[in-house]
Protein backbone atom coordinates (compact mmCIF):
# COMPACT_ATOMS: atom_id res chain seq x y z
CA UNK A 1 0.00 0.00 0.00
CA UNK A 2 3.01 2.16 1.14
CA UNK A 3 4.37 1.84 -2.54
CA UNK A 4 1.01 2.70 -4.68
CA UNK A 5 0.60 5.87 -2.48
CA UNK A 6 4.29 6.64 -3.40
CA UNK A 7 3.48 5.87 -6.86
CA UNK A 8 0.26 7.80 -6.72
CA UNK A 9 1.45 10.90 -5.42
CA UNK A 10 4.23 11.02 -8.38
CA UNK A 11 1.86 10.67 -11.13
CA UNK A 12 1.79 13.93 -13.02
CA UNK A 13 -1.41 15.81 -12.08
CA UNK A 14 -3.65 17.01 -14.58
CA UNK A 15 -5.55 20.74 -14.66
CA UNK A 16 -9.51 20.72 -15.41
CA UNK A 17 -10.47 24.04 -16.96
CA UNK A 18 -14.50 24.04 -17.25
CA UNK A 19 -17.08 26.02 -19.18
CA UNK A 20 -20.93 26.54 -20.10
CA UNK A 21 -22.96 27.66 -22.97
CA UNK A 22 -26.91 28.08 -22.98
CA UNK A 23 -27.45 27.12 -19.51
CA UNK A 24 -31.13 27.32 -18.75
CA UNK A 25 -32.59 29.99 -17.05
CA UNK A 26 -33.81 29.04 -13.34
CA UNK A 27 -34.47 32.45 -11.65
CA UNK A 28 -37.48 34.16 -12.59
CA UNK A 29 -36.52 37.47 -12.72
CA UNK A 30 -32.65 37.20 -13.92
CA UNK A 31 -30.07 34.32 -15.00
CA UNK A 32 -28.80 31.79 -13.56
CA UNK A 33 -25.42 32.24 -11.16
CA UNK A 34 -24.38 28.56 -11.74
CA UNK A 35 -21.47 26.59 -10.25
CA UNK A 36 -19.84 23.65 -10.96
CA UNK A 37 -19.47 20.34 -8.43
CA UNK A 38 -17.18 17.76 -9.82
CA UNK A 39 -16.90 14.22 -8.35
CA UNK A 40 -15.15 11.24 -8.77
CA UNK A 41 -15.70 7.89 -8.52
CA UNK A 42 -14.39 6.49 -5.38
CA UNK A 43 -13.96 2.02 -5.59
CA UNK A 44 -13.48 1.74 -1.78
CA UNK A 45 -16.75 3.26 -1.19
CA UNK A 46 -18.76 2.46 -4.17
CA UNK A 47 -19.99 6.19 -4.26
CA UNK A 48 -19.62 9.70 -5.75
CA UNK A 49 -16.65 11.41 -3.96
CA UNK A 50 -16.55 15.01 -3.94
CA UNK A 51 -13.57 16.18 -5.91
CA UNK A 52 -13.75 20.35 -6.26
CA UNK A 53 -15.94 23.40 -6.91
CA UNK A 54 -15.75 26.30 -9.83
CA UNK A 55 -16.86 29.60 -8.20
CA UNK A 56 -19.86 30.66 -8.62
CA UNK A 57 -20.43 33.45 -11.45
CA UNK A 58 -23.20 35.63 -11.55
CA UNK A 59 -26.07 36.22 -13.87
CA UNK A 60 -24.37 34.07 -17.03
CA UNK A 61 -25.98 31.79 -19.30
CA UNK A 62 -21.93 30.76 -20.71
CA UNK A 63 -19.49 30.97 -18.35
CA UNK A 64 -16.16 30.55 -18.38
CA UNK A 65 -14.43 29.49 -14.92
CA UNK A 66 -11.44 30.58 -13.58
CA UNK A 67 -11.32 27.98 -10.96
CA UNK A 68 -9.52 24.73 -11.55
CA UNK A 69 -9.98 21.58 -10.60
CA UNK A 70 -6.87 19.00 -10.39
CA UNK A 71 -7.13 15.67 -10.68
CA UNK A 72 -4.11 12.75 -10.22
CA UNK A 73 -3.20 11.20 -13.88
CA UNK A 74 -3.19 7.24 -13.87
CA UNK A 75 -2.65 5.57 -17.47
CA UNK A 76 -3.78 2.51 -16.14
CA UNK A 77 -7.41 3.99 -15.00
CA UNK A 78 -10.05 5.86 -16.75
CA UNK A 79 -10.94 7.58 -13.23
CA UNK A 80 -15.35 8.70 -13.62
CA UNK A 81 -15.76 12.10 -13.03
CA UNK A 82 -19.18 13.79 -12.67
CA UNK A 83 -19.54 17.49 -13.38
CA UNK A 84 -22.88 18.67 -11.85
CA UNK A 85 -24.10 22.14 -12.70
CA UNK A 86 -26.32 24.42 -10.19
CA UNK A 87 -27.29 27.58 -10.22
CA UNK A 88 -26.78 28.91 -6.58
CA UNK A 89 -28.11 32.24 -5.35
CA UNK A 90 -25.67 32.89 -1.93
CA UNK A 91 -22.37 31.31 -2.11
CA UNK A 92 -22.38 30.95 1.62
CA UNK A 93 -24.55 28.01 0.82
CA UNK A 94 -22.82 26.11 -1.93
CA UNK A 95 -21.96 22.87 -0.11
CA UNK A 96 -21.66 19.33 -1.67
CA UNK A 97 -25.43 19.11 -0.84
CA UNK A 98 -26.94 20.46 -3.58
CA UNK A 99 -30.84 20.88 -3.60
CA UNK A 100 -32.14 19.31 -6.87
CA UNK A 101 -34.54 22.88 -7.64
CA UNK A 102 -30.66 24.13 -8.26
CA UNK A 103 -29.50 21.91 -10.22
CA UNK A 104 -28.96 23.18 -14.09
CA UNK A 105 -27.96 19.22 -15.63
CA UNK A 106 -25.47 16.59 -15.07
CA UNK A 107 -22.30 15.72 -17.46
CA UNK A 108 -20.36 12.31 -16.72
CA UNK A 109 -17.23 11.18 -18.41
CA UNK A 110 -13.58 9.41 -17.37
CA UNK A 111 -10.12 11.23 -17.38
CA UNK A 112 -9.44 8.92 -20.07
CA UNK A 113 -12.04 10.30 -22.66
CA UNK A 114 -10.88 13.58 -22.16
CA UNK A 115 -7.35 12.97 -22.63
CA UNK A 116 -7.83 11.06 -25.68
CA UNK A 117 -9.93 13.88 -27.54
CA UNK A 118 -8.35 16.47 -29.41
CA UNK A 119 -6.06 19.32 -27.59
CA UNK A 120 -7.42 16.82 -24.59
CA UNK A 121 -11.05 18.95 -24.45
CA UNK A 122 -14.66 18.03 -24.76
CA UNK A 123 -16.66 20.21 -26.25
CA UNK A 124 -20.14 21.33 -25.78
CA UNK A 125 -21.49 18.02 -24.01
CA UNK A 126 -24.79 17.58 -23.17
CA UNK A 127 -25.91 18.19 -19.69
CA UNK A 128 -28.66 15.56 -18.46
CA UNK A 129 -31.72 16.35 -16.16
CA UNK A 130 -33.77 13.71 -15.06
CA UNK A 131 -37.29 15.88 -15.82
CA UNK A 132 -36.33 18.42 -18.64
CA UNK A 133 -33.86 18.69 -21.85
CA UNK A 134 -32.09 21.96 -23.36
CA UNK A 135 -29.87 22.42 -19.94
CA UNK A 136 -27.17 24.00 -22.04
CA UNK A 137 -23.42 22.37 -22.40
CA UNK A 138 -20.22 21.72 -20.92
CA UNK A 139 -16.92 21.50 -22.27
CA UNK A 140 -14.35 20.41 -20.65
CA UNK A 141 -10.41 21.00 -21.10
CA UNK A 142 -7.27 19.50 -19.38
CA UNK A 143 -3.57 20.33 -19.22
CA UNK A 144 -1.02 18.38 -17.41
CA UNK A 145 1.24 19.58 -14.70
CA UNK A 146 4.31 18.36 -14.62
CA UNK A 147 5.73 20.08 -12.07
CA UNK A 148 3.07 21.37 -9.68
CA UNK A 149 4.97 22.09 -7.30
CA UNK A 150 6.60 24.60 -8.75
CA UNK A 151 4.59 27.82 -7.75
CA UNK A 152 4.81 31.62 -7.77
CA UNK A 153 2.88 33.77 -5.00
CA UNK A 154 1.99 36.99 -6.19
CA UNK A 155 0.68 40.28 -4.04
CA UNK A 156 -0.96 42.85 -6.37
CA UNK A 157 -2.14 46.16 -5.90
CA UNK A 158 -3.47 48.85 -8.01
CA UNK A 159 -2.98 52.92 -8.81
CA UNK A 160 -5.54 55.60 -9.65
CA UNK A 161 -7.91 52.88 -11.34
CA UNK A 162 -10.62 54.48 -13.43
CA UNK A 163 -14.03 55.38 -11.79
CA UNK A 164 -16.69 53.14 -13.03
CA UNK A 165 -19.84 53.55 -9.98
CA UNK A 166 -21.79 56.49 -10.26
CA UNK A 167 -22.39 56.29 -6.51
CA UNK A 168 -18.62 55.29 -5.00
CA UNK A 169 -15.46 54.24 -6.73
CA UNK A 170 -14.62 50.93 -8.32
CA UNK A 171 -15.12 47.48 -6.99
CA UNK A 172 -12.43 45.98 -8.78
CA UNK A 173 -10.91 42.69 -9.72
CA UNK A 174 -8.45 40.39 -12.25
CA UNK A 175 -8.18 38.04 -14.15
CA UNK A 176 -5.36 35.71 -15.91
CA UNK A 177 -5.18 34.05 -18.64
CA UNK A 178 -2.62 32.28 -20.27
CA UNK A 179 -1.71 32.81 -24.17
CA UNK A 180 -1.50 29.72 -26.23
CA UNK A 181 0.72 29.27 -29.05
CA UNK A 182 -2.07 30.03 -31.52
CA UNK A 183 -2.84 32.95 -29.29
CA UNK A 184 -5.59 31.79 -27.73
CA UNK A 185 -6.61 32.50 -23.96
CA UNK A 186 -7.28 30.60 -21.22
CA UNK A 187 -8.33 31.52 -17.90
CA UNK A 188 -6.42 30.59 -15.08
CA UNK A 189 -7.00 32.94 -12.15
CA UNK A 190 -9.29 35.53 -10.91
CA UNK A 191 -8.71 37.27 -8.07
CA UNK A 192 -10.78 38.95 -5.14
CA UNK A 193 -13.00 41.40 -5.46
CA UNK A 194 -12.00 44.82 -3.60
CA UNK A 195 -14.37 47.20 -2.60
CA UNK A 196 -15.13 51.01 -3.38
CA UNK A 197 -11.46 51.65 -4.47
CA UNK A 198 -9.59 52.93 -7.11
CA UNK A 199 -5.85 51.72 -4.95
CA UNK A 200 -7.03 48.56 -4.60
CA UNK A 201 -4.38 45.44 -2.60
CA UNK A 202 -6.21 42.09 -3.75
CA UNK A 203 -5.53 39.29 -1.74
CA UNK A 204 -2.45 37.33 -1.82
CA UNK A 205 -2.24 34.34 -4.54
CA UNK A 206 -0.31 31.07 -5.21
CA UNK A 207 -0.40 29.61 -8.13
CA UNK A 208 1.22 26.57 -10.22
CA UNK A 209 3.73 28.06 -12.71
CA UNK A 210 2.81 25.65 -15.46
CA UNK A 211 -0.79 26.69 -15.19
CA UNK A 212 -0.10 30.17 -15.43
CA UNK A 213 2.51 30.31 -18.43
CA UNK A 214 3.43 26.45 -19.28
CA UNK A 215 6.65 27.27 -17.40
CA UNK A 216 7.47 29.49 -20.10
CA UNK A 217 8.45 32.45 -18.38
CA UNK A 218 8.53 34.77 -21.26
CA UNK A 219 5.11 33.43 -22.58
CA UNK A 220 2.73 36.56 -22.94
CA UNK A 221 0.46 36.25 -19.63
CA UNK A 222 -2.94 38.35 -20.83
CA UNK A 223 -4.86 40.36 -17.54
CA UNK A 224 -7.99 42.33 -17.68
CA UNK A 225 -9.33 44.47 -14.65
CA UNK A 226 -12.57 44.62 -14.30
CA UNK A 227 -15.23 46.56 -12.16
CA UNK A 228 -17.43 44.23 -10.55
CA UNK A 229 -21.34 44.80 -10.44
CA UNK A 230 -24.06 42.60 -8.59
CA UNK A 231 -25.77 41.61 -11.68
CA UNK A 232 -23.26 40.33 -13.57
CA UNK A 233 -22.46 43.02 -15.85
CA UNK A 234 -18.98 43.84 -14.71
CA UNK A 235 -17.79 46.76 -16.96
CA UNK A 236 -13.63 46.59 -18.13
CA UNK A 237 -11.31 49.20 -16.72
CA UNK A 238 -8.61 47.84 -18.68
CA UNK A 239 -6.44 45.31 -19.90
CA UNK A 240 -2.11 44.84 -19.79
CA UNK A 241 0.63 41.75 -21.05
CA UNK A 242 3.20 40.88 -19.33
CA UNK A 243 5.04 37.90 -18.83
CA UNK A 244 6.40 35.80 -15.47
CA UNK A 245 9.55 37.48 -15.89
CA UNK A 246 7.95 40.62 -15.89
CA UNK A 247 6.15 40.00 -12.79
CA UNK A 248 9.60 38.85 -10.82
CA UNK A 249 10.40 42.48 -11.90
CA UNK A 250 8.98 44.07 -9.23
CA UNK A 251 10.16 47.66 -10.68
CA UNK A 252 8.43 47.91 -13.60
CA UNK A 253 4.42 48.55 -13.07
CA UNK A 254 1.76 47.63 -15.62
CA UNK A 255 -0.25 50.22 -17.60
CA UNK A 256 -4.05 49.32 -17.96
CA UNK A 257 -5.38 50.09 -21.38
CA UNK A 258 -8.98 50.59 -22.37
CA UNK A 259 -9.19 50.95 -26.41
CA UNK A 260 -12.73 52.22 -26.19
CA UNK A 261 -11.04 55.35 -23.95
CA UNK A 262 -8.04 55.18 -25.92
CA UNK A 263 -9.55 55.48 -29.74
CA UNK A 264 -12.25 58.18 -28.24
CA UNK A 265 -9.49 61.00 -26.30
CA UNK A 266 -6.63 62.07 -27.85
CA UNK A 267 -5.31 62.73 -24.21
CA UNK A 268 -5.97 59.44 -22.63
CA UNK A 269 -2.72 57.48 -21.20
CA UNK A 270 -4.02 54.74 -19.04
CA UNK A 271 -7.01 53.33 -16.78
CA UNK A 272 -4.96 53.00 -13.90
CA UNK A 273 -1.26 51.27 -13.12
CA UNK A 274 -0.80 47.42 -11.49
CA UNK A 275 2.08 46.82 -9.76
CA UNK A 276 3.66 42.92 -8.65
CA UNK A 277 4.89 43.87 -4.86
CA UNK A 278 5.85 40.44 -5.02
CA UNK A 279 6.07 37.96 -7.43
CA UNK A 280 8.25 34.56 -5.88
CA UNK A 281 8.49 31.37 -7.49
CA UNK A 282 9.01 28.74 -5.25
CA UNK A 283 9.05 24.37 -5.18
CA UNK A 284 7.11 22.93 -2.95
CA UNK A 285 9.29 19.93 -1.60
CA UNK A 286 6.77 18.00 0.54
CA UNK A 287 6.34 14.73 -2.19
CA UNK A 288 9.92 14.82 -3.05
CA UNK A 289 10.38 14.27 0.93
CA UNK A 290 7.76 12.09 1.60
CA UNK A 291 9.17 9.55 -2.08
CA UNK A 292 12.30 9.61 -0.21
CA UNK A 293 10.97 7.82 3.15
CA UNK A 294 9.43 10.49 5.03
CA UNK A 295 7.06 9.88 7.66
CA UNK A 296 4.17 11.39 9.31
CA UNK A 297 3.19 9.97 12.58
CA UNK A 298 -0.38 10.92 14.08
CA UNK A 299 -0.65 11.77 17.70
CA UNK A 300 -4.32 12.16 19.13
CA UNK A 301 -6.06 14.29 22.37
CA UNK A 302 -9.54 14.45 22.97
CA UNK A 303 -11.43 17.01 25.30
CA UNK A 304 -13.54 15.41 28.08
CA UNK A 305 -13.93 18.56 29.74
CA UNK A 306 -17.34 19.08 31.37
CA UNK A 307 -18.26 21.84 28.86
CA UNK A 308 -18.60 19.11 26.43
CA UNK A 309 -22.08 18.35 28.12
CA UNK A 310 -23.22 15.10 29.83
CA UNK A 311 -21.92 12.37 27.81
CA UNK A 312 -25.51 10.52 27.22
CA UNK A 313 -27.19 13.75 26.56
CA UNK A 314 -28.47 13.95 22.69
CA UNK A 315 -26.99 17.89 23.62
CA UNK A 316 -23.71 17.27 23.95
CA UNK A 317 -21.05 17.53 21.45
CA UNK A 318 -19.70 13.50 22.57
CA UNK A 319 -22.88 11.83 22.67
CA UNK A 320 -23.74 9.23 19.98
CA UNK A 321 -26.35 6.56 19.23
CA UNK A 322 -27.51 4.33 16.79
CA UNK A 323 -28.54 7.01 13.89
CA UNK A 324 -25.73 9.97 15.71
CA UNK A 325 -21.86 10.38 15.48
CA UNK A 326 -20.63 13.30 17.99
CA UNK A 327 -18.55 15.73 16.15
CA UNK A 328 -14.91 13.90 17.70
CA UNK A 329 -15.59 11.01 16.08
CA UNK A 330 -16.20 13.01 12.72
CA UNK A 331 -13.39 14.68 13.46
CA UNK A 332 -11.12 12.10 14.15
CA UNK A 333 -12.10 10.46 10.75
CA UNK A 334 -11.73 12.55 8.37
CA UNK A 335 -8.56 14.26 9.72
CA UNK A 336 -7.10 10.69 10.19
CA UNK A 337 -8.29 9.13 6.96
CA UNK A 338 -5.74 11.49 5.04
CA UNK A 339 -2.85 11.29 7.64
CA UNK A 340 -3.29 7.42 7.85
CA UNK A 341 -1.60 6.48 4.11
CA UNK A 342 1.89 8.66 5.78
CA UNK A 343 2.16 6.76 8.22
CA UNK A 344 3.79 2.80 8.26
CA UNK A 345 2.46 1.15 11.17
CA UNK A 346 -0.85 3.29 11.49
CA UNK A 347 -0.67 3.33 15.04
CA UNK A 348 -1.56 6.60 17.19
CA UNK A 349 -1.18 7.39 20.30
CA UNK A 350 -4.17 8.56 21.19
CA UNK A 351 -4.93 10.42 24.66
CA UNK A 352 -7.38 12.20 26.62
CA UNK A 353 -6.89 15.62 28.83
CA UNK A 354 -9.37 17.16 31.11
CA UNK A 355 -11.54 14.24 32.26
CA UNK A 356 -11.62 12.04 35.66
CA UNK A 357 -9.87 8.96 35.98
CA UNK A 358 -10.01 7.63 39.29
CA UNK A 359 -11.00 10.42 41.44
CA UNK A 360 -8.33 12.40 39.51
CA UNK A 361 -8.45 14.73 36.89
CA UNK A 362 -5.63 13.86 34.18
CA UNK A 363 -4.59 16.18 31.53
CA UNK A 364 -2.96 13.94 29.57
CA UNK A 365 -4.43 10.28 29.86
CA UNK A 366 -3.92 7.54 27.57
CA UNK A 367 -7.03 6.34 26.17
CA UNK A 368 -6.88 2.91 27.20
CA UNK A 369 -7.99 2.26 30.18
CA UNK A 370 -4.67 -0.68 30.60
CA UNK A 371 -2.34 2.47 30.76
CA UNK A 372 -2.10 2.13 26.89
CA UNK A 373 -2.27 5.07 24.47
CA UNK A 374 -1.61 2.85 21.35
CA UNK A 375 -4.58 2.86 18.90
CA UNK A 376 -4.56 0.32 15.68
CA UNK A 377 -5.77 2.32 12.66
CA UNK A 378 -8.55 4.64 12.31
CA UNK A 379 -10.72 1.75 13.34
CA UNK A 380 -8.87 1.13 16.97
CA UNK A 381 -8.95 4.81 17.92
CA UNK A 382 -13.06 5.36 17.55
CA UNK A 383 -13.39 1.68 19.29
CA UNK A 384 -11.16 2.88 21.99
CA UNK A 385 -12.57 6.78 22.36
CA UNK A 386 -15.96 4.81 22.36
CA UNK A 387 -14.71 2.83 25.48
CA UNK A 388 -13.68 5.39 26.86
CA UNK A 389 -16.94 7.05 27.24
CA UNK A 390 -17.69 4.51 30.01
CA UNK A 391 -15.12 5.37 32.31
CA UNK A 392 -14.04 8.90 31.78
CA UNK A 393 -15.76 11.23 33.48
CA UNK A 394 -15.99 14.72 32.32
CA UNK A 395 -14.13 17.41 34.53
CA UNK A 396 -12.59 20.63 34.49
CA UNK A 397 -10.27 22.65 33.34
CA UNK A 398 -8.71 22.84 29.91
CA UNK A 399 -5.12 22.38 29.95
CA UNK A 400 -3.33 21.89 26.78
CA UNK A 401 0.39 22.06 27.97
CA UNK A 402 1.20 18.61 29.24
CA UNK A 403 -0.78 16.75 25.84
CA UNK A 404 1.44 18.85 23.88
CA UNK A 405 4.45 18.38 26.69
CA UNK A 406 3.76 14.79 25.62
CA UNK A 407 3.93 15.45 22.33
CA UNK A 408 7.11 16.82 22.48
CA UNK A 409 8.40 14.12 23.87
CA UNK A 410 7.12 11.43 21.10
CA UNK A 411 8.64 14.23 18.32
CA UNK A 412 12.22 14.02 20.42
CA UNK A 413 12.21 10.13 20.22
CA UNK A 414 10.74 9.92 16.76
CA UNK A 415 14.46 9.59 15.24
CA UNK A 416 15.07 10.80 11.85
CA UNK A 417 12.98 11.19 8.78
CA UNK A 418 9.81 10.93 10.65
CA UNK A 419 7.61 14.15 11.47
CA UNK A 420 4.66 14.20 14.42
CA UNK A 421 1.40 15.56 14.02
CA UNK A 422 -0.34 16.26 17.22
CA UNK A 423 -4.26 16.48 16.40
CA UNK A 424 -6.34 18.03 19.55
CA UNK A 425 -10.03 18.07 19.18
CA UNK A 426 -11.18 20.41 21.72
CA UNK A 427 -14.47 22.59 22.15
CA UNK A 428 -13.53 25.90 24.00
CA UNK A 429 -11.71 28.39 26.02
CA UNK A 430 -7.64 27.33 27.17
CA UNK A 431 -7.22 28.17 31.08
CA UNK A 432 -3.26 27.51 30.54
CA UNK A 433 -2.58 29.68 27.42
CA UNK A 434 0.73 31.25 28.52
CA UNK A 435 2.23 27.74 29.31
CA UNK A 436 0.50 26.35 25.90
CA UNK A 437 2.26 28.91 24.66
CA UNK A 438 5.97 27.96 26.16
CA UNK A 439 5.18 24.48 24.82
CA UNK A 440 4.59 25.65 21.23
CA UNK A 441 7.85 27.47 21.49
CA UNK A 442 9.48 23.91 22.56
CA UNK A 443 7.73 22.30 19.53
CA UNK A 444 8.44 24.53 16.73
CA UNK A 445 12.02 23.39 16.49
CA UNK A 446 11.42 20.06 16.25
CA UNK A 447 9.90 17.97 13.47
CA UNK A 448 5.85 18.40 14.64
CA UNK A 449 2.84 20.40 13.77
CA UNK A 450 0.08 20.74 15.88
CA UNK A 451 -3.82 20.74 14.19
CA UNK A 452 -6.26 22.12 16.83
CA UNK A 453 -10.54 21.52 15.45
CA UNK A 454 -12.76 23.11 17.67
CA UNK A 455 -16.23 21.52 18.16
CA UNK A 456 -19.68 23.19 18.93
CA UNK A 457 -19.65 26.51 19.22
CA UNK A 458 -17.67 28.33 21.80
CA UNK A 459 -15.57 31.13 21.88
CA UNK A 460 -12.46 30.09 19.62
CA UNK A 461 -10.52 33.47 20.26
CA UNK A 462 -7.89 31.37 21.92
CA UNK A 463 -7.15 29.05 19.34
CA UNK A 464 -7.01 32.44 16.44
CA UNK A 465 -4.41 33.79 18.77
CA UNK A 466 -2.56 30.03 18.46
CA UNK A 467 -2.87 30.19 14.86
CA UNK A 468 -0.40 32.75 13.54
CA UNK A 469 -1.34 32.33 9.72
CA UNK A 470 2.31 31.89 8.42
CA UNK A 471 3.87 34.44 11.05
CA UNK A 472 5.73 33.46 13.92
CA UNK A 473 3.56 33.03 17.32
CA UNK A 474 5.99 34.85 19.63
CA UNK A 475 10.20 35.62 19.42
CA UNK A 476 11.27 32.22 20.71
CA UNK A 477 8.94 30.63 18.17
CA UNK A 478 11.12 29.15 15.23
CA UNK A 479 8.54 29.01 12.95
CA UNK A 480 4.75 28.75 12.31
CA UNK A 481 3.59 25.23 13.37
CA UNK A 482 -0.31 25.58 14.28
CA UNK A 483 -3.49 25.26 12.35
CA UNK A 484 -6.64 25.75 13.33
CA UNK A 485 -9.87 24.77 12.31
CA UNK A 486 -13.43 25.18 13.47
CA UNK A 487 -15.74 22.30 13.15
CA UNK A 488 -18.83 23.16 12.11
CA UNK A 489 -17.70 25.31 9.60
CA UNK A 490 -17.03 22.32 7.17
CA UNK A 491 -19.42 19.61 9.53
CA UNK A 492 -21.27 18.85 6.28
CA UNK A 493 -18.10 18.86 3.64
CA UNK A 494 -15.42 15.81 5.54
CA UNK A 495 -13.38 16.17 2.31
CA UNK A 496 -12.99 20.11 2.67
CA UNK A 497 -12.44 19.77 6.34
CA UNK A 498 -9.73 17.59 5.40
CA UNK A 499 -8.27 19.72 3.17
CA UNK A 500 -8.13 23.07 5.10
CA UNK A 501 -7.14 21.39 8.45
CA UNK A 502 -3.73 20.00 6.32
CA UNK A 503 -2.96 22.60 4.22
CA UNK A 504 -0.26 23.39 6.34
CA UNK A 505 1.79 20.63 6.80
CA UNK A 506 3.48 20.40 3.52
CA UNK A 507 4.69 23.73 3.97
CA UNK A 508 5.72 23.17 7.57
CA UNK A 509 7.19 19.93 6.60
CA UNK A 510 9.08 22.03 3.98
CA UNK A 511 9.99 24.86 6.12
CA UNK A 512 10.96 22.58 9.45
CA UNK A 513 13.37 20.59 6.78
CA UNK A 514 15.12 24.07 5.10
CA UNK A 515 15.77 25.01 8.47
CA UNK A 516 17.53 22.15 9.65
CA UNK A 517 19.46 21.85 6.04
CA UNK A 518 18.05 18.03 5.58
CA UNK A 519 17.61 17.24 2.06
CA UNK A 520 15.62 14.66 0.37
CA UNK A 521 18.46 12.63 -0.34
CA UNK A 522 19.43 12.81 3.47
CA UNK A 523 15.77 10.88 4.43
CA UNK A 524 16.58 8.74 1.48
CA UNK A 525 20.23 7.50 2.73
CA UNK A 526 18.84 7.14 6.21
CA UNK A 527 16.20 4.88 4.86
CA UNK A 528 17.74 3.08 3.37
CA UNK A 529 20.47 2.44 5.97
CA UNK A 530 17.26 1.96 8.06
CA UNK A 531 16.09 -0.86 5.47
CA UNK A 532 19.38 -2.57 5.56
CA UNK A 533 19.41 -2.38 9.47
CA UNK A 534 16.19 -4.28 9.51
CA UNK A 535 17.18 -6.73 6.90
CA UNK A 536 19.88 -7.92 8.70
CA UNK A 537 18.12 -8.10 11.75
CA UNK A 538 15.57 -10.92 10.30
CA UNK A 539 18.59 -12.91 9.03
CA UNK A 540 19.46 -15.85 10.90
CA UNK A 541 22.47 -15.23 12.73
CA UNK A 542 25.33 -17.81 13.26
CA UNK A 543 25.78 -19.92 15.45
CA UNK A 544 28.10 -18.56 18.32
CA UNK A 545 29.00 -22.33 19.46
CA UNK A 546 32.48 -23.97 17.67
CA UNK A 547 31.58 -26.55 14.76
CA UNK A 548 32.58 -30.12 16.06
Amino acid sequence: FQNDLTRYLCMASVDLGIECAGLRDLDVLSKSDPVVFVFTWDERTDKWTFLGRTEMIKNQRSPVFAQKISVLYFFERKIPLKFKVCDIDDEKHCGEKINKKQKIGTFKTTLAEILSEKNHCLFNRPLRHKARENNGTISIRASFLTRPGLQIELEIKGKHLDKKDLFGKSDPFLVFYRTEPNHHHIKVHQTNVVKNSLDPEWDSVILPVERLCSLDYDRPIYVECYDWDSNGGNDLIGVFTTTLNGMISTQTNCELINEKYKKKKKSYKNSGQIYFTKATVFEETFLEYFTAGLELNLMIALDFTVSNGNLFFPGSLHFEDEKTVSEYAQAITAVANIIAPYDSDCVFPTYTFGGMIDQKTNHCAPIHRNGSALCEGIDGVLEAYREAKKWVKLSTPTYFAPILEEGIRLGSWAGFGKYLIILIITDGVIDDMKETIQQIERASSLPISIIIVGVGDDDFRSMDELDSDGKKLTEKTERDIVQFVPFRKYSHHPTELAAVTLKEIPTQVDEFMKIRGVKPEHIRAAHHQQQQQQQQQQQPQPSSHPPF
